[in-house]
């Protein structure tokens, strides 16, 4: 089953405002300064860190007969179901205080590499911080938010049974 990944208002506020800042820098930087290498350097990493943000971010989950997978742009994230140790619903109090330690911290979605003061160290890979579902791992945790998030964990934890 094929779960929607939809952008929260904060996504949507920070993925616009960054390609709308980029479009101005980028004018800014070929009208007015000379031509040359380093008026290009700025702009250009910026292209790079806006494509890699939205390559890695999901496009929507599916829940397939052994994996739970993260259909992204550039490279897909496949979960697999018989090593899932828990699944569960938790919401941003359950986080507690998060610090990025690498990825994206609302362009295109919430992904990579995060800290929690109460779950540790954990992936992200999310949308939308109001629909959060807790993958847990023996040596990981993985965070996703399908937009369906009771039909998800029920269609997740159904799936899960076959290999308990």
């Amino acid at each position: 089953m094929r779960y929607a990944a939809k952008y929260d208002f904060l996504t949507k506020i920070i993925t616009h405002g960054v390609i709308i800042l980029t479009l101005i820098l980028f004018a800014i930087a070929f009208n007015t300064f000379p031509k040359g290498l380093p008026v290009t350097i700025g702009p250009v990493a910026l292209i790079i860190a806006i494509f890699l943000s939205w390559g890695y971010s999901p496009l929507y989950y599916e829940i397939k007969e052994d994996a739970i997978v993260i259909k992204r742009p550039l490279k897909n994230l496949s979960l697999p179901l018989k090593d899932i140790r828990n699944i569960s619903m938790i919401n941003q109090v359950d986080l507690g205080g998060s610090i990025r330690l690498f990825g994206s911290g609302g362009l295109f979605g919430y992904n990579g590499t995060f800290m929690s003061n109460k779950i540790g160290r954990y992936q992200m890979w999310c949308t939308n911080r109001e629909t959060l579902i807790l993958i847990e791992y023996k040596d990981k945790k993985i965070l996703i938010s399908p937009s369906e998030d009771f039909a998800f964990l029920n269609d997740a934890t159904e799936r899960m049974k076959h290999y308990k």
